[in-house]
């Protein structure tokens, strides 16, 4: 080994330090005085060790007060839960916390502590539970009892022998046990406050604050006996806590946390009632001063406290108590603003702990919307991968067909012929133009013989049999080979059309939830007011979206009465602060039912009213045609029907397919134009057999009526609008058969009491026999006056078999809507000093498709 190179092997994580001694020349040339600067890793490893000393130094002090901690003159159940819990959760500072119990029991043996017992309770605790986990038997939840036992055990073993084991002694022992049992799974329940790490904010629940003041007032206790002068510290530092809770939670949470430390601090030997009476009542009157400024808190409870001991103790024995809330007044105006800002984070119902909440929310739904944009622009990329190699494969043409055919019959038979050089060295020429006359002759007569190939060819080739049969099974596999390119390029298009449509979707989301970011704080305080103003309280507003048509509004509702306020109340006050109808969309309510959560939006200007009336050929128990009416929950509304190739139940299955696609394609999100021709792909992509089916698609926006009709192969849609009748038709193919369509759309301006009217091809085909099939349908309609369209569809679909003879050669199908006013059901309440909601983006935009063909006013 280098004797100027020393190896160090740490004992952590098993890392080596290289020391390299310096050269003679090295050691002989001063280097520069150079000021080193300390690392960042450095000044943090400086920082923890601090960070751990102050935590050592506080666990030492909560041991002392615990050590010192009695109640009802000799119970001491605090040392015991105490280490119990931190030997199991923070192992490290158990010996801190043990040492300072000790300390505590011996400076206050004179208040009934036994240090002698003390020690052996806590040796024997730790014994036993290394022992338990030595053979696997111990349990976190059994940490209560054992520690119970463990008290119980060593009262009884150190009273009996000097006062005898008799009732007294034995009922003390259980109540002492008891106490720490309960202490011991109080302290359990709050892992979050004794392992912090300032990394993870998190919310405390008002049951956790109630903990903690048990704990904190538990802790004050150890100080009973000590003073300063004649100032208390006991009532002083209790009193500080009240107030400074007080400051931050308000009346309620002074008012509990003065009754919690005065109860406590009674059961350690203070002035029993007196004590939780003036604790109480101070923090409840300084919290009613919250609002104002401190300096008005501080004198309002130091006035509640000094007045109320007076009462309850008289002159003389009050002196202490005014003295401790003046010294706890006196630190409460010491304290810095920012540390009482910092505690009310923590606060429920503090406005610090909304905007804290709010600031929470705010950040998810930042992330939330960042990470929605990079999946999209993911998706985008790839969708646009898949476009780059979905290019088609080259045709079969007779010279790509010709050169790759005469390529395989070369590698499979000529290559061992003797006249291979002849044929395709001297003669090559000759022998292309043989092949393509015979590879034409197999393409107009496959079954050709021998006798039936070109002369040319014959006369060239001393193997025809064999040429013959070689040339016509490379031609089929270079058709099944360009078949298979075509399967793949048609999937890769569908997986492009997929992404896209995926990509799409995150975007719309990501913009739905940023927007009505910036105004949504003053829009939700604004709603609040007006609710107040009639007299209705709720817990919390979330406002998701403003758009006109496109409201969502969220609130939480407290205890709800089950009278159906939201509907009854909040949705008629929306509806005349957003000028627009709003009706209640769902209810989730809490198991125990303490509160519930409303979701409010746009009400629909209009409704759908569908009817279908159906026949099968022949009676047949399966319809080749298939259709379905859905709310698409955005304010759309989507009518769709499909007839399927053929009859029966295939027919059925591939219609029936076809819907159910689209419906949970436009479901999902996805515009229809990309649902049609993705549902076009994957009826291409099923069989390798001929396939298709019709599809006639319509999308109704229930606000403006602007509808669009996407016509894929199927007959002419019928509109009616009081006395005429107007008819839509489309020049696409069928779905399934081409592997692109170009899908066209019509958009139409429908209007209130319109009748749309769908049927399949087995309609028109029973009245085949008449001069104009379409021109009967319209005429039949016009004079079917009726307002249900169950019964226009029932009678069209009569009428039709009757002209047929009664004879049903096709399947028939009639599907007919009505569009007709949505009446809410509850007035608007109008508030007139109540400003409204005006959003500048509530502008609503008609939906245009980029590829809408023409544009029919009706």
């Amino acid at each position: 080994m280098n004797p100027n190179r020393m190896s160090i092997k740490t004992k952590r994580r098993g890392t080596h330090i290289h020391l390299v001694r310096a050269s003679s020349q090295s050691e002989a040339a001063p280097e520069p005085a150079v000021k080193k600067q300390q690392s960042p890793r450095a000044k943090q490893v400086s920082m923890n060790v601090w960070q751990r000393l102050l935590l050592m130094l506080g666990v030492l002090v909560v041991g002392v007060l615990f050590g010192r901690a009695v109640i009802v003159g000799s119970l001491t159940p605090f040392p015991v839960a105490a280490f119990a819990v931190a030997l199991q959760m923070r192992r490290g500072t158990a010996l801190w916390l043990a040492t300072g119990l000790l300390i505590g029991s011996v400076t206050h043996m004179s208040a009934g502590t036994q240090p002698l017992m003390l020690a052996s309770m806590l040796i024997s605790f730790a014994i036993i539970q290394r022992v338990m986990k030595m053979t696997k038997s111990f349990d976190a939840s059994s940490l209560p009892f054992i520690a119970a036992a463990v008290d119980f055990g060593f009262r009884i073993g150190f009273s009996a022998p000097l006062n005898g084991l008799n009732t007294y002694t034995v009922a003390f022992s259980m109540v002492d046990a008891l106490l720490c049992g309960l202490l011991a799974y109080m302290f359990m329940q709050l892992p979050q406050t004794i392992q912090w790490n300032r990394s993870t904010e998190r919310t405390l629940g008002m049951e956790e604050w109630v903990g903690i003041l048990i704990i904190l007032a538990s802790c004050l206790t150890g100080l009973h006996g000590i003073a300063i002068g004649r100032v208390h510290l006991e009532p002083l530092v209790a009193g500080y806590l009240v107030l400074s809770l007080a400051s931050v939670g308000g009346a309620g949470i002074g008012a509990a946390s003065g009754v919690i430390c005065g109860l406590i601090i009674a059961l350690g030997g203070g002035q029993s009632g007196a004590d939780v009476a003036y604790l109480g009542f101070a923090g409840l009157l300084a919290g009613v001063f919250r609002d104002t400024s401190r300096y008005v808190m501080g004198i309002g409870y130091w006035i509640a406290s000094s007045a109320l001991a007076v009462d309850l103790l008289g002159m003389r024995g009050a002196e202490g108590a005014m003295f401790a809330a003046a010294g706890a007044t006196l630190l409460f105006l010491l304290t810095p603003k920012r540390m009482l800002h910092q505690l009310a984070r923590y606060v429920p119902g503090t406005t610090h702990f909304h905007n804290r909440q709010l600031d929470q929310a705010r950040r998810i739904k930042d992330l939330m919307t960042s990470r929605m944009d990079e999946i999209a622009h993911v998706f985008q990329d790839l969708s646009s991968t898949f476009h780059e190699t979905s290019s088609e494969p080259p045709g079969l043409d007779p010279e790509n067909v010709t050169l790759r055919t005469i390529d395989t019959v070369h590698f499979d038979l000529c290559s061992h012929c003797r006249r291979q050089r002849d044929c395709f060295e001297l003669k090559w020429p000759e022998t292309h133009k043989a092949m393509a006359q015979t590879l034409a002759g197999i393409a107009t007569n496959p079954r050709m013989t021998v006798a039936e190939m070109p002369d040319v060819m014959a006369r060239m080739c001393i193997k025809n049999d064999q040429l013959l049969t070689t040339m016509k099974q490379a031609r089929h596999m270079t058709a099944l080979e360009h078949a298979v390119q075509v399967r793949i390029a048609d999937a890769r298009s569908l997986v492009a059309s997929q992404l896209d449509g995926v990509a799409s979707m995150m975007k719309g989301f990501s913009q739905q939830l940023q927007r009505e970011n910036g105004d949504s704080v003053r829009q939700e305080k604004q709603i609040i007011d007006a609710l107040s103003s009639i007299g209705y309280q709720v817990q919390g507003i979330e406002i998701m979206s403003l758009e006109e048509g496109q409201v969502e509004i969220q609130i939480l509702e407290q205890h709800p009465t089950g009278h159906d306020e939201c509907a009854k109340l909040v949705a008629p006050l929306l509806s005349d602060l957003l000028r627009e109808t709003i009706a209640v969309r769902k209810t989730e309510a809490s198991r125990d039912g303490s509160y519930q959560v409303v979701t409010l939006g746009s009400a629909r200007k209009y409704d759908v009213i569908a009817g279908c009336a159906s026949a099968s050929k022949n009676g047949a128990l399966h319809s080749g045609d298939s259709y379905t009416t859905v709310d698409l929950g955005t304010g759309r509304f989507a009518i769709a029907l499909s007839d399927g190739m053929g009859n029966g139940e295939r027919a059925h299955r591939e219609s029936n397919a076809a819907v159910r696609m689209v419906q949970q394609l436009l479901r999902a999100g996805f515009d229809e134009t990309t649902a049609v021709k993705t549902v076009n792909s994957a009826l291409a992509l099923r069989s390798q057999e001929e396939i298709y089916a019709t599809l006639d698609l319509a999308i109704i926006d229930l606000y403006t009526l602007q509808t669009e009709f996407l016509k894929v192969g199927s007959v002419a849609t019928f509109v009616k609008q009081g006395r005429a009748v107007r008819s839509l038709t489309g020049n696409s193919v069928p779905i399934g058969i081409l592997n692109e369509i170009d899908v066209q759309t019509i958009t139409v301006r429908l209007a209130e009491g319109s009748f749309l009217t769908f049927m399949s091809d087995g309609v028109l085909d029973a009245v085949s026999h008449m001069k104009d099939p379409e021109e009967w349908v319209r005429f039949q309609l016009e004079r079917l006056d009726y307002s249900d369209p169950q019964v226009i569809a029932d009678l069209l679909l009569e009428s039709a078999v009757r002209a047929a003879g009664g004879v049903i050669r096709d399947d028939m199908t009639v599907v007919c809507a009505r569009i007709g006013p949505h009446r809410p059901q509850w007035a608007t309440i109008p508030i007139p000093e109540v400003p409204k909601l005006r959003n500048p983006r509530r502008k609503r935009v008609p939906t245009h498709p980029a590829n809408a063909e023409r544009l029919v006013k009706l």
